[in-house]
């Protein structure tokens, strides 16, 4: 009967130790994480090229309403993309119904020729604001459309588009 009892602590220990290493590891993950982003996705493009017809669409939720969201494109290049800008039209609707159509000539490369954005290994990650400190009047579905706007049909070099919301 003893030998039982020993069993039995060392399971009860076995478990505490184990809901503790769970809270730890919780801990971690959470203060890991960056509490201002509200919304993530990325769009990979086959063989590292955009298509001029291939329209990107993204969709996030708005669900506080009030306050501030920092919308970002996030464009993932690699070395062969060729120009010096990225030339896109974006179209914007919010969960009120408002539109905002806008034609952006993007930066890529500084006047050497040098690409502007985070070189992480064999590609270039740039950051562009597409809309800061931007308060939505009503809770719902925010609509981003993305239109190439380069003049070839295939524009290489550029791994994919992505779009980041972050809550203030």
């Amino acid at each position: 009967k003893k030998k039982f009892q020993i069993s039995n602590n060392k399971i009860n220990l076995f478990y505490s130790l184990k809901g503790k290493l769970m809270i730890y590891i919780l801990i971690f993950l959470m203060s890991a994480c960056d509490n201002n982003i509200h919304y993530n996705y990325f769009e990979k493009f086959n063989n590292n090229s955009w298509n001029r017809f291939s329209e990107l669409n993204f969709e996030f939720p708005v669900n506080e309403s009030g306050i501030e969201y920092n919308i970002y494109l996030l464009i993932k290049f690699d070395e062969s993309f060729s120009y010096d800008k990225l030339l896109i039209n974006t179209a914007f609707y919010t969960p009120s119904g408002e539109e905002r159509f806008t034609k952006y000539d993007i930066k890529a490369k500084d006047k050497n020729g040098e690409f502007i954005g985070e070189k992480q290994d064999d590609q270039i990650e740039l950051k562009f604001s597409l809309r800061k400190d931007f308060r939505f009047s009503k809770d719902g579905i925010c609509k981003l459309e993305v239109e190439n706007r380069m003049t070839k049909i295939e524009t290489p070099g550029i791994i994919g588009i992505g779009i980041v919301v972050e809550k203030e």
